[in-house]
């Protein structure tokens, strides 16, 4: 927290926040399962262009195409 209070947490904007781990993560467990390189070619490429184009970020479109059918949901 360092130091701030917050008397309101939005639920939705921590699940945003964490889409990107929780991906991630499932990716890394299926590249230990498969034992295949390219699934961590793969991801490493996702990471990569993540970095170097944050505004096309491939995690945010995810996330942005899940949310839009949800009704009230915010972009």
């Amino acid at each position: 927290m360092q130091g701030f209070t917050t008397p309101y947490i939005a639920e939705e904007l921590y699940s945003a926040l964490m889409l990107q781990p929780r991906i991630v993560g499932v990716i890394v467990a299926l590249g230990i399962i498969v034992q295949s390189p390219l699934v961590f070619l793969i991801l490493s490429s996702l990471l990569l262009w993540s970095a170097v184009v944050p505004t096309r970020n491939p995690f945010d479109g995810i996330y942005n195409y899940a949310s839009h059918g949800r009704a009230g949901s915010r972009r």
